[in-house]
């Protein structure tokens, strides 16, 4: 599994959920595969914009203490030009 570059020098997690489950308490998911991981799907109401409202702040706390079976990481992206 390789996880999404970022910003260099960030840590990062992944989350392995089930899209099911989700679905099922209402979350829509958008399948966006990713070579090596068919199976990857993004949640779009979760984003950098709508972090700090009220419903996104409800539904991951709802995903991080039902939803989520298991986290992977940390994988660290490079700080480019330093060395």
């Amino acid at each position: 599994m390789q996880a999404a570059t970022g910003m260099p020098g960030k840590t990062y997690y992944v989350a392995l959920l089930k899209a099911g489950d989700l679905q099922a308490h209402g979350i829509k998911v958008l399948p966006t595969p990713e070579q090596g991981e068919p199976g990857h799907v993004s949640i779009p109401v979760l984003n950098y914009a709508d972090r700090k409202t009220d419903s996104v702040k409800e539904m991951a706390r709802l995903i991080a203490t039902h939803l989520c079976p298991h986290v992977v990481g940390p994988f660290t992206t490079p700080n480019e030009g330093r060395g």
